[in-house]
């Protein structure tokens, strides 16, 4: 088709987090909208994962404008989404008015009609004052609600009593409003009145998660759609070898040799995904801990291993849950330490510090214990069923906000 024969011309802008699950996420709906009619562009944060998504590799994609250059007084204990906006460069006006327009450029050049916008802020206010339809797209953490003044993240790790309350730039929620003001009065486009305002439009969010997940449970117009499984990896492979099967799904951290060790000691017998791995290492290892190839059909691994080991990742906790497979988590970065909050509250994973993995025998035990099997066999009954409709019913949700 000629640009002008297409139904709507559609970007995806992903703008903040890491990993291939924005962009895998996203991957299903861009098929089903292409195969509407309509015409989907994609702005992604990080082009290397495009490769994964084969059908993709003929849509017209750019690298999306990043905010570069230091933060000026990082907020270290953020609360709200202000907090991390501010933390990611939205502590400049500069930076704010190059990116907003950078992307203004993509929506003219590439007549863009309807912005999805997963986990980010600029390509929001670059397609509201376009006056663009604006649709979210992500999980409960990446989603806040439109609240004013903003929700406070469940599970936030509070400033230390210690530290003397830094009020030298008021409210964060209002500091970035500001920002974000001045910005618009540089380049031309409309102010908001409220910072929720520049997040999204009520009504246009397509919230990839589950109750137990999201970190601003309870707050208003939370439609949970679940989440949707495309991975394609191959079966794990395990040694024949006595003793518990444990998948493992890491990124390296300091931490790691220690707990791969502590498995081998205790008899288990690891399927290990990760990248960096030295081969030194896993010679250490012996036999016990066997480095998959790449991905790992997660359905294949959840028949046979008796718990898994991750670093509480949003899509790997729900499906590995909703498989009904105990976990235990090692939160690494923010995000990962309000979804282990979440699992924690639920009582759905044994979370542990990945500096300091004390007693990770007890933790061994609780994982492959009846008392955990029961409580992920809950979440599983609850989910098992409704998660095989997820995209289906997120399609049905996406198609009539396009076409209102």
């Amino acid at each position: 088709m000629k640009w002008y024969e297409w139904r709507m011309n559609i970007l995806f802008a992903w703008e903040w987090g890491a990993g291939v699950s924005h962009l895998v996420r996203f991957w299903p709906l861009a098929d089903r909208l292409r195969e509407q009619g309509h015409r989907v562009v994609l702005a992604l944060r990080d082009l290397t994962h495009v490769g994964q998504c084969y059908s993709l590799k003929t849509v017209p994609l750019y690298q999306s404008p990043t905010l570069t250059g230091f933060v000026s007084a990082k907020r270290d204990f953020p609360q709200t989404f202000a907090d991390l906006a501010w933390n990611l460069g939205y502590d400049s006006v500069e930076r704010i008015a190059a990116q907003v327009q950078a992307y203004r450029r993509i929506m003219v050049n590439e007549s863009i009609e309807t912005v999805v916008s997963d986990f980010g802020l600029s390509a929001s206010i670059a397609a509201r004052s376009l006056g663009l339809r604006r649709i979210r797209i992500g999980t409960g953490f990446e989603c806040p609600p439109l609240t004013a003044p903003l929700t406070n993240l469940l599970y936030a790790e509070p400033s230390p009593p210690s530290l003397p309350a830094d009020d030298s730039l008021g409210s964060p929620e209002k500091a970035v409003l500001e920002n974000i003001n001045h910005a618009m009065r540089i380049i031309g486009g409309g102010e908001f009145h409220a910072f929720r305002q520049a997040i999204g439009d009520a009504g246009k969010t397509l919230l990839a998660s589950v109750e137990e997940l999201d970190p601003y449970a309870g707050s208003p117009e939370r439609e949970y759609l679940g989440t949707w499984d495309v991975s394609n990896g191959r079966a794990p492979r395990w040694p024949d070898l006595d003793g518990h099967k444990v998948i493992a799904y890491l990124k390296p951290f300091p931490a790691l040799p220690a707990i791969l060790r502590q498995l081998v000691d205790l008899g288990c017998n690891v399927a290990l995904v990760s990248d960096g791995i030295p081969a030194t290492l896993l010679q250490s290892l012996g036999p016990r801990v066997v480095l998959q190839d790449g991905h790992v059909d997660l359905q294949a691994a959840a028949r046979q291993c008796d718990f898994a080991i991750a670093n509480c990742n949003h899509g790997m906790s729900i499906r590995m849950l909703s498989l009904g497979v105990p976990m235990i988590g090692f939160p690494s970065f923010f995000e990962q330490r309000i979804h282990a909050g979440c699992l924690r509250a639920h009582r759905l994973a044994i979370a542990m510090s990945p500096s300091a993995p004390e007693r990770f025998d007890e933790a061994v035990r609780r994982a492959t214990s009846p008392a955990a099997k029961h409580a992920v066999g809950r979440f599983s009954d609850k989910y098992s069923a409704t998660l095989r409709n997820s995209l289906h019913h997120t399609w049905i949700t996406l198609d009539a906000m396009i076409n209102e």
